[in-house]
């Protein structure tokens, strides 16, 4: 079969999280060719040690372009007990996005690797 037409076996560049579930929808597929992940999702346990990081474990990749999928329970990540407290979103700290297939609304705090959002698909906020 000729994969070259496809440009993505699956896109999610959301978070370490939702890396970590798309891996495990990811390995029950036979048929499943690649994984797309952006570089900040995968290390924000021990490769960025100047972050808040939410996590205490998550997907890990393997130096070779691959990620390892965990054989505990779950999907492989564990929240920082305190996670949920240090990321509320509280009133006016939310900044507006969209896509092509609709609006957004994320935490300013992005970029720590898991973003903490409420999505609407329908297009209003």
């Amino acid at each position: 079969m000729d994969f070259s037409r496809y440009r993505h076996g699956a896109a999610q560049p959301l978070s370490a999280v939702s890396t970590a579930a798309c891996l495990r929808i990811a390995a029950t597929a036979p048929n499943f060719v690649l994984q797309e992940f952006p570089n900040d999702t995968w290390d924000v346990t021990d490769k960025r040690p100047d972050s808040d990081s939410f996590l205490v474990a998550a997907a890990r990749h393997d130096g070779e372009g691959f990620l390892t999928i965990s054989d505990e329970p779950g999907i492989g990540v564990s929240l920082r007990p305190d996670a949920a407290e240090n990321s509320r979103i509280r009133q006016g700290r939310c900044i507006p996005g969209s896509t092509r297939t609709g609006r957004w609304w994320t935490s300013k705090r992005v970029e720590v690797g898991l973003s903490v959002s409420s999505s609407n698909a329908l297009g209003t906020p």
